[in-house]
């Protein structure tokens, strides 16, 4: 086997899908081990993360941080605070994916299913693109008009198969 044709192949891929796959490879197994519980309750949390994001500069008492705040990279910061806290409250909330495994096409449905609702999100809140921007190619697949398909079909995806 020729390793030159290997290494251009793998210098060829843009870093943002090695990430997106890395990503992807992460949930699918944990999905394996534990059930689809945690790319569920990623996939949940992060939309609620946005809208607490968005109404955080509007409320009552808070107003007076928001200079403090205005730096891209606490803006981020507070994202990250707003998903972790949801995570954790959409986790406690089913219980009943706790010591599941995951079959291996239900891994990795949930993994897809949550990376496209990441990018998604990701390409939406624009403090995140302080932290990192990704390449026309995955905003062209997972911003604009499609922005709406990926989350109503990620979350179609994960609430099927919950059910089963």
């Amino acid at each position: 086997m020729n390793i030159d044709v290997v290494t251009a192949l793998a210098a060829s891929v843009p870093l943002d899908w090695i990430i997106l796959g890395t990503i992807t490879v992460l949930f699918t197994l944990d999905g394996l081990r534990s059930g689809p519980g945690r790319a569920g309750a990623v996939a949940l949390a992060l939309p609620g993360a946005v809208l607490l994001h968005t109404l955080f500069p509007s409320a009552f008492f808070l107003e007076n941080f928001m200079p403090a705040l205005a730096a891209p990279l606490m803006n981020a910061l507070v994202f990250l605070v707003f998903f972790v806290a949801l995570y954790m409250l959409i986790r406690q909330m089913d219980r009943s994916y706790a010591d599941e495994g995951g079959q291996a096409i239900q891994a990795l449905l949930c993994a897809f299913a949550a990376v496209a609702v990441f990018t998604v999100i990701w390409l939406q809140v624009p403090a995140l693109s302080a932290l990192w921007q990704f390449g026309d190619d995955v905003v062209a697949i997972f911003g604009g008009g499609f922005a709406f398909w990926w989350l109503i079909g990620s979350l179609a995806i994960l609430g099927f198969l919950r059910r089963n």
